[in-house]
């Protein structure tokens, strides 16, 4: 069972599945390239760095980077404590993944050195994306959103004003 799908060009996708792999399709010829094995748990995610780099997250609480053109798992990330829910690199050598339990992790890529954030009340981060800006923004399971960015503005919504906060900065690839 295919889990989730990345297109990875104008006539290739990746694919992950329950079984714990990702497959490199090509579309037109519907051959399947390359099968990327490693992961111990179901493909949850994932995402294209550049082009010749991928990330997966997966139910085994992991991320790990590939090399798309030889199939070489580069590095493994470990450290979440749920499954990896979505995955989203940056030009500046980061990496933002969120997991099942509302963790939300930067990880520098170089390092493999992470930091975590959590919601401090009772509204846990249901996705994120890192805006073209480089502003970061994260959606809650209550139905708000907040932007963070490292320069002070606010936000209005229906149930008051949300201050931004020095935490997230980074550059879209």
């Amino acid at each position: 069972m295919v889990n989730c799908l990345h297109v990875a060009g104008n006539d290739h996708l990746l694919s992950g599945s329950k079984d714990t792999t990702i497959k490199y399709w090509q579309l037109s010829t519907l051959e399947c390239i390359r099968t990327f094995s490693g992961h111990r748990g179901f493909v949850t995610c994932i995402e294209r760095l550049d082009e010749k780099t991928f990330l997966s997250g997966s139910k085994d609480n992991t991320i790990k980077m590939w090399n798309l053109e030889t199939g070489e798992c580069l590095k493994s990330l470990p450290g979440h404590s749920d499954f990896i829910k979505v995955i989203q690199g940056s030009k500046d050598n980061q990496i933002l993944s969120l997991s099942n339990d509302g963790e939300l992790k930067q990880w520098d890529i170089k390092t493999n050195s992470s930091f975590s954030f959590k919601s401090d009340d009772n509204e846990k981060i249901s996705y994120f994306r890192i805006l073209k800006s480089g502003n970061l923004i994260t959606a809650y399971s209550k139905g708000r959103a907040k932007l963070w960015s490292s320069k002070e503005f606010e936000l209005k919504d229906d149930e008051g004003d949300y201050n931004s906060e020095n935490f997230f900065r980074c550059s879209l690839m």
